[in-house]
């Protein structure tokens, strides 16, 4: 499957970083504006992930807020892009017991909508301090938690931090840790009830050809997940490099790696795709942060599924 792949530019500057500040800007041309800058503790820092509900724009920073103590554990925020304004809907870290975050601690990967509630995750805090799955509710303004992970020697994964897709009404994303193998799994939570499955766990597979510590999260495409691993595949056994793409069918339950990474020559292909992947037209585009023909640089690739 390698003649799938193509390489668009051989050095992935600040592909999928954080934004340190919200902006706009008018279509294809004319000046940007910056609509708020994030950075005193109370607002939140390192913000990610943007949705607009309604007009105004949802998100979550990383860092920040009024919890821990005023240390800051993250927060979930709404600006107005017809004021600028910024709201801090929600501190995490408020609820401790045990100096355990129970409510949740560092959110990471943004927002989705479902039914008036904002849901998202929180790569630590929890129950069992291995992150959740949280909600927050437009109307009351309630916090909770959906799913807190690592309840059971965390084989229903652990940390999750690549953000969350929504597909008929149920949660789907992944963990980097954790699953059977605990490297890392595919999971789905039904927000009405709050019942996580693990659809899949990596490195089943001899030498982890299937893939390690899956990262940037998932990408709906009619029905199937596609999804990237920052380690491993059939070209890196059990290695912290490399890296594969797959892809996950809802109706069949299967998963089915797409591509390894190094491939070609000095991983000239790319090595360790870390951002989440994005469509255009039927082609999914991602980066890598090393790899490529300039100095290890990264690459930003293209690859067709068909």
């Amino acid at each position: 499957m390698a003649s799938k792949l193509s390489l668009l530019c051989a050095a992935a500057t600040a592909v999928g970083m954080l934004l340190p500040q919200v902006a706009s800007t008018a279509a294809a041309k004319g000046p940007e504006t910056v609509l708020y800058r994030f950075g005193s503790k109370p607002d939140g820092r390192a913000p990610s992930g943007m949705i607009d509900v309604n007009g105004r724009f949802y998100g979550t920073t990383s860092f920040g807020g009024s919890g821990c103590k005023g240390f800051g554990c993250g927060t979930a925020f709404e600006v107005d892009p017809a004021t600028g304004a910024e709201r801090v809907l929600y501190s995490f870290c408020e609820k401790s017991q045990k100096k355990i975050c129970t409510d949740g601690n560092v959110p990471e990967g943004g927002l989705v909508v479902w039914k008036g509630k904002l849901y998202g995750e929180t790569e630590l805090g929890g129950a069992y301090q291995a992150g959740t799955v949280f909600s927050f509710d437009l109307k009351t303004g309630r916090e909770k938690i959906v799913h807190s992970f690592c309840a059971q020697g965390c084989a229903d994964g652990s940390y999750p931090d690549g953000g969350l897709t929504l597909a008929g009404g149920i949660l789907y994303g992944t963990t980097p840790f954790g699953g059977a193998y605990d490297k890392g799994t595919i999971f789905s939570v039904d927000p009405a009830t709050g019942e996580e499955t693990v659809l899949y766990s990596f490195c089943g597979q001899q030498g982890c050809a299937d893939g390690d510590l899956p990262s940037g999260g998932l990408l709906n495409v009619n029905g199937t997940l596609y999804g990237a691993t920052g380690r491993a595949g059939a070209n890196c056994p059990n290695s912290m490099e490399c890296g594969t793409l797959y892809s996950f069918d809802l109706n069949t339950g299967v998963e089915t790696t797409l591509y390894s990474f190094c491939s070609q020559p000095d991983c000239a292909d790319g090595n360790e795709p870390a951002s989440g992947l994005v469509q255009l037209g039927s082609i999914l585009y991602g980066a890598t942060v090393a790899g490529g023909a300039h100095h290890n640089g990264g690459t930003v690739f293209a690859f067709d599924p068909a």
